[in-house]
């Protein structure tokens, strides 16, 4: 087949894939669509199913009073089309039709077909073939569809639990799952090695499913692990240690159909506590580290920075652009949204959240700044370090960037970039060692000292606003008595007084119980505060306080929970179990260090802190590393961003960074 008619194919299937389930046909040729507006909505209510998204296009595109949303109840006859419309104040929604197993296959169709745009590099053989992988994989598929019942029985209506032929539900989505990895095992063995160099393209392409709570690449990366788990030998001693705390996490699971709203965590988050669906994460987390591992510890002979440093201004240039194209067009939010895969929708304006934050198609205006700011400094790094020119079209990529960096205003991303980069130009400039150390301490203490003499707060009220936002968290706060002026105990921070009943008789949680203990009884001597407040006092300057005083007033462990966690990506027992005023929403604790305290408990943050701490150490000399890595590190710290997919693998991609420096040069401008 010639290039020209290898692009001819690849151009009508992109089209069939991504345009054409919206142009089926309405099935009465005799109405005529309208314009949706007030009066028009009665026309839509009646003539339900009869029109696709594409039919409304003419008379709609530029109507910006619409907001069209997926109407995840829809049957298969309905789907793609008009199934409602219900006019608000604000704005009409129009509901198009999606049904859970179309999305499953149609939606996997379009991100396999990205795959196989990744060039061929050399073949990767596997030892054996992919029966027990896909096997096993869909095993673990039924588990999860098992386990997060309650999740798939809010929308669809033909899910069943049944384990039969007669569950058509069930079989059709095996059915396609087994479709799916027999046509990415294909892709797979000719892409192995240059997958890394495109992964950047995962900020773009999410891969979270329309009616699925799960992950394409979550899927593709669990089977990836089970192909190297039967063929390579793994970490016996690390496999060893996680299959005791997984007995642990499933003995002392309560195996209740929970059901916690995953919102934009939709794909990597457990939205229930029932023991087969922590099997599934449990499992999958397992794989997908494993895969992860696999894949930048083989493929590091074959890593392009060039290459990954222009998918990854690519990407930002992308993100920027859809964003204000979905802001202004409704047809193109909600086809963004679909094919993107994103967790939810774009926004619908250019304005700002409150004044301030603007989050695109990302999931979140912080995780937005995150990913342009570590972009922006791995961009200037690599260039600068490796002397790899920025072509014209890349210096436009970079400002696209920069727009999304501003318009999430994310003050620490922005903050720690120039920091990072001041620190990278001041390396390079400055050779005395001694005269680096003695800037840099004077910076720091300069800031401390310009922070306390500025700062409108008091000492007294800075070490105590932690407590003081958890205690009014607690459902116990609308109890407490106040003076003549309002005020209650917690508002002078006189915290003795809950500490009145024993730690088993009080409604507190026992994090906020221990912490008030600590506060009260430790001392908070000037100088020299406790741990609690020193924590508090950090919370402030970069706002966090609410935040974690809200995690503090709902982390209720028993002391096993404490040490061991509840598993990976297991949330809903965390958020539902200990009622606070924020059970209702999505309040997470804004900090990765505390959702992995969730998951593997202290054991697995102080274990994940000294590795973090042998790498910087082992390659201090790596000032590139070492600036990318700790830029993550330090945002990640006050953000959630390791429960979203693409994030966590940019953190894994960067803490082994280190291990490409011997092939970045040979690799440096392969095309």
């Amino acid at each position: 087949m010639s290039s020209n008619i290898r692009k001819l194919t690849f151009f009508l299937t992109t089209f069939l894939l991504l345009l054409l389930p919206w142009f089926l046909q309405n099935s009465s040729e005799e109405i005529e669509p309208v314009l949706i507006d007030k009066k028009g909505t009665a026309f839509y209510q009646t003539n339900t199913c009869e029109f696709t998204l594409f039919d409304i296009l003419s008379q709609n595109f530029l109507n910006d009073e619409i907001n069209i949303l997926p109407d995840t109840y829809s049957s298969v006859k309905c789907n793609s089309k008009i199934n409602g419309v219900d006019y608000f104040e604000s704005d009409i929604k129009v509901y198009i039709g999606t049904n859970a197993n179309i999305d499953f296959l149609l939606q996997s169709l379009i991100w396999l077909l990205l795959i196989a745009l990744i060039p061929k590099s050399n073949v990767r053989k596997f030892k054996y073939n992919n029966i027990i992988p896909i096997a096993i994989t869909s095993i673990l598929f039924t588990l999860h569809l098992l386990g997060e019942k309650n999740f798939y029985t809010s929308f669809a209506k033909s899910y069943s639990s049944n384990i039969s032929f007669d569950n058509y539900f069930l079989t059709s989505l095996i059915a396609a799952l087994i479709f799916i990895l027999i046509i990415f095992d294909d892709l797979l063995k000719d892409r192995f090695y240059n997958l890394i160099n495109y992964f950047p393209f995962m900020f773009l392409f999410i891969g979270a499913y329309n009616t699925f709570n799960l992950n394409f690449y979550l899927i593709i990366l669990v089977y990836i692990g089970l192909r190297i788990f039967f063929e390579t030998k793994v970490n016996v001693k690390l496999t060893l240690l996680y299959a005791l705390l997984t007995v642990f996490w499933l003995v002392n699971n309560e195996n209740i159909y929970l059901y916690f709203d995953v919102d934009k965590l939709k794909g990597f988050v457990s939205s229930s506590q029932s023991t087969y669906s922590q099997i599934f994460w449990i499992i999958s987390f397992y794989f997908v580290v494993l895969a992860l591992y696999t894949i930048l510890n083989e493929s590091k002979d074959f890593v392009n920075l060039k290459m990954i440093r222009y998918n990854f201004l690519l990407v930002g240039g992308l993100v920027s652009l859809f964003g204000i194209l979905s802001a202004f067009y409704p047809f193109i939010r909600f086809l963004t949204y679909y094919n993107l895969g994103l967790n939810k929708l774009g926004m619908g304006n250019f304005t700002a959240i409150e004044g301030n934050t603007w989050r695109g198609i990302s999931h979140s205006a912080e995780a937005l700044g995150e990913y342009a700011a570590f972009t922006i400094l791995f961009a200037v790094l690599i260039s600068f370090h490796y002397k790899i020119k920025i072509s014209n079209f890349e210096i436009v990529l970079i400002f696209l960037t920069l727009l999304n960096l501003f318009r999430s205003n994310n003050f620490a991303a922005v903050s720690s970039m120039v920091i990072f980069i001041t620190l990278f130009f001041m390396n390079q400039l400055i050779k005395s060692k001694s005269f680096k150390i003695t800037l840099i301490i004077f910076v720091i203490f300069s800031s401390l000292i310009i922070y306390s003499k500025t700062s409108e707060y008091s000492y007294k009220f800075v070490s105590s606003v932690l407590l003081n936002e958890a205690v009014n968290a607690s459902i116990i706060s609308d109890t407490l008595p106040g003076n003549e002026d309002g005020f209650t105990a917690a508002d002078f921070s006189n915290f003795e007084i809950f500490l009145q009943e024993s730690k088993e008789d009080s409604s507190l949680s026992s994090s906020l119980y221990y912490a008030l203990d600590q506060y009260t009884n430790d001392g908070n001597i000037k100088y020299l505060p406790d741990s609690v407040a020193m924590v508090s006092q950090i919370s402030v300057p970069i706002n966090r306080s609410e935040k974690w005083g809200i995690f503090i007033a709902k982390y209720d462990p028993d002391f096993f929970e404490f040490i061991f966690g509840k598993g990976p990506l297991q949330l809903a027992d965390y958020y539902l179990s200990h009622e606070t005023k924020y059970n209702d929403g999505l309040v997470l604790p804004h900090s990765s260090l505390l959702d992995l305290l969730i998951f593997f408990g202290i054991f697995g943050v102080f274990s994940l802190l000294i590795y973090s701490t042998y790498l910087i150490y082992s390659n201090k000399k790596n000032a590139v590393y070492n600036y990318l890595f700790l830029f993550l590190l330090i945002n990640y710290m006050k953000s959630d961003s390791i429960l979203y997919l693409s994030s966590f693998i940019l953190l894994y991609f960067t803490t082994y960074f280190y291990k490409f420096s011997f092939a970045i040069e040979g690799n440096l401008y392969n095309e």
